[in-house]
């Protein structure tokens, strides 16, 4: 039963399965049923390989039951899909001190898998999640340590990942390497330039020597479309992250400002100028022509862009992704007295809703390239 119990599968040919791929491996390790890397388990799957474990363990069984001539290729077709997997022998262990080290290996995995989960709790993200969510997770996730000094993301680069630190701190550069803030243990970075899909606005740097996980914004996609509670949790982290960044950024303007829509983009921009309860006009310079929003003690009372106004020419102006504005601390009495277009928060959510819905009408985003 243990040699059973300990059995290697490879996909030898696969049709429209929806899960799996030809070439990709699963094995059973004691009572558990470990899938390819980065993919769930399937029910159909599951099943089929109860069914093999009863036949193989029957009263005939031999010492080791793979040894025998009966059938050693299966098929599961269970869904909509049909893929067939065959046995894969095993290196056999001739000696003790082989079978030893090969013991010593296989507890040595289990520590490590059980060490990175530990880590993987030490994220608030994650803390909602039972053992297997997050070994489903794990698999997407690549650790990668970096040097003192060495650089972990660079101002302008495009935003793939979404990073946690497992050990260490970060440093946050600004446009003159001058240090802004220090991340450290248990914290996150990376979510927004994933989350808005501008290039990255600062640089990260190791100040000690630092473990971290990554997480591509393509499985982060995948895990917020498995995993909805967790939408909710990722949601609180931005809007926190917008709130203390911006304020931060608030401290160091003046009343009148300039800059492009590649450093702040709008949803960010608006952002700020809300959480900091500014009243003025930001003027913008987009390709399809001017737009201005006025704002009232943080909310918006007044939004124009082309032929548009209120809501429709705001969710607009928030698609830009290049052009200039400028933000000026004065709006006229008649905007003084005007109500808000609609609460700010819903105003922003909304929009951005639209946003991902016209970018992905069919609710996934695209590959990678």
């Amino acid at each position: 039963m243990g040699n059973l119990l300990e059995a290697h599968f490879k996909i030898i040919n696969a049709k429209d399965c929806p899960l799996y791929a030809e070439g990709q491996e699963f094995y059973i390790s004691g009572v558990a049923l470990h899938p390819p890397a980065g993919k769930p388990a399937c029910l159909f799957l599951a099943r089929e390989i109860i069914q093999i474990v009863v036949e193989k363990m029957g009263p005939d069984s031999s010492r080791d039951p793979w040894e025998r001539k009966d059938k050693k290729e299966f098929n599961c077709c269970g869904c909509t899909g049909l893929i067939k997997f065959a046995h894969v022998e095993e290196k056999k262990f001739y000696t003790s001190q082989m079978r030893m080290l090969a013991a010593a290996e296989n507890r040595r995995q289990s520590r490590k898998m059980g060490s990175l989960l530990n880590m993987m709790n030490a994220f608030s993200f994650f803390q909602t999640l039972d053992e297997e969510s997050l070994k489903d997770i794990f698999s997407c996730l690549t650790m990668k340590d970096f040097a003192v000094d060495e650089m972990v993301l660079r101002r302008g680069s495009p935003g793939k990942y979404l990073y946690f630190i497992v050990s260490g701190r970060v440093a946050v550069l600004d446009d003159d390497n001058v240090t802004i803030a220090l991340l450290g243990r248990g914290e996150i970075f990376g979510e927004m330039s994933l989350f808005s899909g501008q290039p990255v606005c600062a640089s990260i740097m190791a100040v000690d020597p630092a473990r971290i996980l990554m997480l591509s914004g393509k499985d982060l996609s995948q895990i917020l479309i498995k995993y909805p509670f967790l939408q909710m949790a990722f949601t609180r982290l931005l809007i926190q992250r917008l709130a203390v960044s911006n304020v931060s950024k608030a401290e160091t303007m003046s009343l009148a400002f300039t800059g492009q829509l590649t450093e702040i983009p709008p949803s960010e921009l608006f952002q700020m100028l809300n959480e900091n309860v500014k009243t003025g006009v930001v003027e913008l310079d987009l390709a399809d022509g001017p737009a201005s929003v006025a704002f009232r003690e943080g909310e918006i009372v007044r939004v124009r862009y082309r032929e548009l106004a209120g809501e429709k020419a705001f969710y607009e102006i928030l698609k830009a992704q290049q052009g200039r504005f400028k933000f000026s601390s004065s709006i006229s009495v008649k905007e003084m007295e005007a109500p808000p277009v609609a609460a700010f928060m819903k105003l922003l959510m909304d929009g951005l809703r639209k946003i991902d819905e016209e970018s992905y009408p069919d609710g996934h985003p695209p590959e990678d390239e």
